[in-house]
């Protein structure tokens, strides 16, 4: 199988390099990276740190295929579709999103492709071990977004994103979307096969960044940065609105 990948890194400096470099030594991985700011940081952009510059070196040093880095400030959807459009020359079999902060190991890329390989489904979640504040810490309930989505469904191609990592495919009689929610065969890769590190919520910058990005973008967050204590905590606010428990916290031994 040949897989495109879809890299999405922007002012996560400390993550990049670990995160990228496991899938770009693979014969069957094309890697389509994207390092722009979202909309939403419009009037907030004054916290660009290296990493774009760190993946246009990789593109010089040959190692990186493809980075988009124009235009900047569009919607997410917009951005990942600029790096879809390249992938799109290589015939690949399936789209493998990947964020900056998700570390994979190179094990867990080849079982990740082994369940795939052997399973043929139209789309995969993937398990996210989701640390919590630190890297000693995750939350008990692994995080299973989509993930992985194969190119033509029922023999409809992929026609690209519309909402953020939302992907569409396309009937060409009736000229109509399908989104990939409203289709059949999406499956779970549990965490027995991978079990993957997300640094989505550390009580750092990049933490503190995502929870005004989350904000802006969604008009909430189940996340808070409390300022006078320059850390990231729970909102407990969010948990009361939405009539949820805050989530049961593990120590990563």
């Amino acid at each position: 199988m040949k897989y495109g990948i879809i890299y999405y890194g922007y002012n996560t400096e400390e993550y990049v390099v670990d995160s990228i470099a496991p899938f770009l030594e693979r014969d069957n991985f094309v890697v389509s990276a994207v390092s722009v700011p979202f909309l939403e940081y419009r009037d907030v952009d004054d916290l660009e740190d290296s990493t774009t510059d760190i993946l246009r070196e990789l593109v010089a040093q040959r190692k990186l295929r493809y980075l988009v880095d124009r235009p900047r400030f569009v919607q997410e959807h917009e951005a990942r579709n600029h790096a879809l459009a390249h992938l799109s020359k290589y015939n690949v079999d399936y789209i493998w999103l990947v964020d900056s902060d998700e570390i994979y190991t190179e094990d867990q890329i080849d079982q990740i492709c082994e369940y795939v390989e052997a399973d043929q489904g139209n789309f995969f979640k993937l398990s996210l071990k989701n640390f919590v504040f630190d890297k000693n810490h995750y939350l008990e309930e692994p995080f299973c977004p989509p993930r992985i989505f194969k190119t033509k469904v029922d023999n409809l191609p992929l026609y690209g994103f519309y909402w953020d990592n939302d992907i569409a495919y396309f009937e060409a009689l009736s000229r109509n979307l399908f989104s990939y929610e409203k289709m059949k065969g999406m499956k779970t890769i549990p965490p027995e096969v991978a079990f993957i590190d997300h640094y989505s919520w550390l009580n750092n910058e990049i933490g503190k960044r995502k929870v005004a990005y989350q904000l802006k973008h969604f008009g909430h967050c189940s996340y808070k940065w409390n300022e006078e204590k320059n850390i990231l905590e729970f909102n407990e606010e969010f948990y009361k609105k939405t009539n949820t428990e805050i989530p049961e916290v593990k120590r990563n031994d």
